[in-house]
């Protein structure tokens, strides 16, 4: 009933006085269906068109907003309004209760609808019942198979994954390139998960191959401590093959290190990865091997190809759950239009040209003798300032003359006085760029028209806390605006020492703690390792301490807690050597999401 074939190739010749019966007109709609799927699967492809939206409500249930996909026989999915969905009505929330992640996934479905009876059967009974439509729909459910990314998209033709470790909720994988070519270099991806696991992690390898120069060294260190984090790391290798091969890429066991709290685990033996080098151009052989697949290798198994929606994180407890994580698009199965496909092509083209030209007049400029460079370029290399944009929200009908303020916000400069300018960025759906006209001071001196001025007219005031590193940012609404917010470019500058300070504040120039993170948001009560690195000495001895006002908690490792109240507090790293030598990173506490 749900017309997965692809290989109908008759259909219905017309002739005056002939008579139809239902086996013409089902003739008729198969092979229009079949047809326009065929066409749908091979033409343009499978995938998320436009919509589909999907968030959580509570920690319970999602929703899933309007949309259309094709999947993987050509079949159009559409989700024509918001479905708001608890977890545990969704198809396979039981047989799946031992798992403690699942994959939410769409799919197409047929169901017959509006009963009815022949009218040329000799009785009413049920066997003679009908159905006067087919409602195509879709249906939602869970399954734990996680998406093999490389057999549901092309990507396999040009790319291998690797697993490199897979234990102890910690999963370490490489995407690997099938093909390079002499003299030129390949870029790795190396992707790291951990699920369930509450203790910090860090990794470090080497990956070097046959015929390739040198190595690359892969690490990762966790310093925002969570029971879910993934990141991905790139490393390239330079092959120096003169002539077609097949080559090795190679993960030595020996040179693997994997630290999970105070435990080290390794690997059992070198990971190995062929790898063709080829003189041809890679495209062409993309090309080639695509059309040397056989057509019925194509549609098979796509039964068991599905449009993966998210990944969900299940807690339970009996037959109580909630949805402790939630990460959209799994396989990132996305089908581009034609439309944002040329739109991303003319980004591409921009970003080259720009890309170009920056780099000759960097070549230009670097040519010229003599050239210094100017006041506020050393600033910027010496850390003295730093920039950003604050968006304020005016809500619904702002008022004149009412004020609106930004929330509190660590400047990045640390603790002291500094120097801030402010300005209005004209374009309030960009952020800052070059092209974006900023608005300083009284912006009635320039005609509207003359400067092309949309935003509403405000006046800015800043303020600074010496003591937190921190600044906040008010606006005066002075007109009528249907706007609802405005967004501030600031600029916080400060004062580069001179040299006339005390000597107390000097103990030497090359002498000075890095503390990671320097800044970071985190939920109340949530943990943060901070690590710090005393540069200029071997003495490496830390002591930490907790700023004034801190209610939160820090042990001597710098592994801190964050109190239950919100705010921005300080963390203070202590050189044990150096009674004088401190330095401070800063932790915005709030319950917002900063994903």
């Amino acid at each position: 009933m749900e017309n997965k074939q692809y290989h109908l190739v008759s259909r219905n010749n017309y002739f005056l006085g002939k008579l139809m019966t239902a086996r013409d007109f089902f003739a008729e709609q198969d092979y229009m269906n079949y047809r326009r799927r065929l066409g749908n699967r091979f033409m343009s492809g499978v995938g998320i068109v436009a919509g589909l939206n999907i968030f959580l409500v509570d920690d319970k249930s999602f929703s899933l907003e309007p949309g259309f996909a094709i999947d993987y026989y050509g079949r159009e999915i559409v989700v024509g309004q918001a479905r708001v969905r608890k977890l545990n009505l969704i198809k396979g929330f039981e047989e799946l209760k031992d798992e403690s992640v699942v994959y939410l996934c769409l799919r197409y479905k047929e169901s017959f609808e509006e009963s009815t009876f022949s009218v040329t059967s000799s009785s009413n009974s049920e066997n003679e019942k009908q159905f006067n439509r087919i409602r195509e729909k879709f249906e939602l459910f869970l399954t734990k198979e996680e998406p093999q990314e490389l057999d549901l998209k092309v990507d396999g033709l040009l790319f291998q994954k690797v697993c490199i470790y897979d234990e102890n909720g910690i999963k370490i994988w490489g995407e690997f390139p099938k093909y390079v070519n002499p003299n030129k270099k390949v870029k790795i991806k190396i992707f790291f998960e951990k699920n369930k696991v509450g203790d910090s992690v860090s990794f470090k390898f080497n990956v070097s191959g046959i015929l390739f120069k040198d190595s690359a060294t892969v690490s990762f260190e966790e310093t925002e401590i969570s029971d879910y984090s993934s990141t991905v790391k790139e490393c390239y290798l330079f092959c120096n093959a003169t002539h077609d091969a097949v080559s090795e890429i190679v993960i030595a066991k020996d040179d693997f290190n994997l630290k999970v709290g105070s435990e080290n685990f390794s690997i059992s033996n070198d990971v190995e990865i062929n790898i063709n080098v080829k003189s041809e151009n890679i495209k062409d052989l993309i090309i080639s091997d695509y059309y040397s697949i056989n057509f019925d290798k194509l549609i098979e198994d796509n039964d068991e190809k599905f449009i993966y929606l998210a990944k969900i994180h299940v807690l339970r407890d009996g037959p109580n759950y909630i949805i402790e994580k939630f990460d959209k698009y799994p396989a990132e199965q996305f089908l581009l239009s034609n439309d944002l496909l040329r739109l991303i092509h003319e980004v591409d083209d921009e970003h080259t040209s720009e890309n170009e030209g920056e780099n000759k007049l960097k070549k230009d400029s670097e040519a010229k003798e003599g050239n210094d460079t100017n006041t506020i370029e050393k600033l910027i290399e010496k850390d003295n300032i730093t920039t950003g944009v604050e968006t304020i929200n005016f809500g619904f009908k702002p008022k004149p003359g009412k004020v609106y303020y930004s929330y509190e916000f660590v400047h990045g400069l640390g603790p002291g006085n500094i120097g801030v300018i402010t300005s209005i960025v004209n374009d309030e759906n960009s952020d800052f760029e070059e092209k974006n006209l900023l608005i300083f001071g009284d912006r009635s001196i320039f005609g509207v028209d003359e400067a092309n001025i949309s935003v509403p007219d405000v006046q800015i005031a800043s303020i600074v806390d010496p003591e937190k590193g921190t600044m906040r940012i008010g606006v005066r609404l002075e007109e009528r605006t249907n706007a609802q917010m405005i967004k501030i470019r600031w600029w916080a500058v400060k004062p580069i020492e001179d040299g006339s300070a005390s000597d107390e504040l000097i103990i030497d120039d090359d002498l000075k703690i890095v503390v990671s993170p320097d800044s970071v948001t985190v939920k109340p009560l949530e943990q943060i390792r901070f690590s710090a690195k005393i540069i200029g000495t071997e003495d490496q001895r830390i002591s930490w301490e907790l700023g004034k006002n801190n209610p939160g908690k820090i042990d001597a490792n710098g592994l801190y807690t964050a109190p239950a109240t919100e705010g921005i507090f300080e963390i203070i790293a202590q050189a044990a050597n150096f009674e004088s030598l401190k330095a401070s990173a800063y932790v915005v506490v709030t319950t917002e999401s900063h994903d």
